[in-house]
């Protein structure tokens, strides 16, 4: 089967878009897995499937597939990314509304190449971000090789663990974040991110993310780890949060209430693949 698709990057975290609103076609699970490929594939951190929506307010359906296969809840650099999409293929002017399960979600286009967008309200409860029924804390507790790592849990629609660091976010990332997945601590498995604060504003990022590995950015990772400092108290409403593909402004109301995302998204070029 021959496929289209575009190719497009938030801060470095990339995607492959599939346009399916108007076809009845479906990509198997080794297709989509295909497609993921850096090397026998196209290749990107995350592939992004278009449907048709069910709600009537929406533009779109979005799923979100990481690059082994599996499929994510949610993506923040993706619904970015699906905004330009839209702003150049079809000349959409202000915004578009995609539909994630039964939520919507509004990704308006902002001047110089930036998208903003609504995500959830963090979700600190342990059952619904996959720790299982036990009592709620700020910090949790896990041993890894013989060291105790604490950590926030959080859920913006997928699950998040935070742990606060002093050390070069990068390095630590890809070190402590395979391991602590593989500690099977979250049900479905969780994105694990690292952040230093540089001041109460600022803080740099890095996630391994769940299906993926290491990511040059995370924009629900992002989200998640602004949530935790806001809630640990360590960072004030609005964050300007740096990752090594770029920076997001992560900016909240309130502690533990709605949080914005703000950041780049780009055309990188589209073709066909044949899966």
């Amino acid at each position: 089967m021959n496929q289209e698709f575009v190719k497009l990057e938030g801060l470095g975290n990339d995607f492959v878009l599939i346009d399916q609103r108007h076809t009845d076609k479906q990509l198997t699970d080794s297709q989509i897995k295909k497609i993921g490929e850096r090397r026998f594939g196209i290749g990107c951190d995350q592939i992004l499937i278009l449907k048709a929506p069910t709600n009537d307010d929406a533009d779109f359906s979005y799923h979100v597939f990481n690059s082994d296969g599996s499929k994510s809840e949610h993506c923040g650099n993706g619904l970015r990314c699906a905004g330009a999409y839209f702003k150049k293929f079809h000349n959409v002017k202000n915004s578009v509304i995609a539909q994630i399960g039964m939520s919507t979600y509004e990704v308006k286009f902002l001047e110089n190449g930036l998208f903003a967008v609504d995500i959830d309200t963090p979700i600190f409860d342990p059952e619904k971000v996959g720790l299982g029924k036990i009592d709620p804390i700020d910090r949790y507790t896990t041993i890894i090789k013989d060291k105790p790592i604490e950590y926030g849990a959080v859920s913006l629609g997928n699950p998040h663990a935070v742990i606060n660091v002093e050390e070069p976010v990068r390095e630590v990332a890809s070190i402590i974040g395979p391991q602590f997945q593989e500690k099977g601590i979250f049900r479905d498995g969780v994105n694990v991110g690292f952040f230093r604060i540089v001041d109460r504003s600022t803080i740099e990022l890095s996630v391994w993310e769940r299906g993926v590995g290491y990511t040059l950015a995370c924009g629900t990772g992002a989200c998640a780890a602004v949530a935790v400092g806001q809630k640990w108290g360590l960072l004030d409403h609005k964050v300007e949060v740096i990752q090594e593909g770029g920076v997001l402004d992560i900016i909240g109301d309130k502690i533990g209430g709605k949080l914005k995302m703000i950041g780049p998204a780009n055309f990188v070029f589209d073709g066909s693949i044949e899966v």
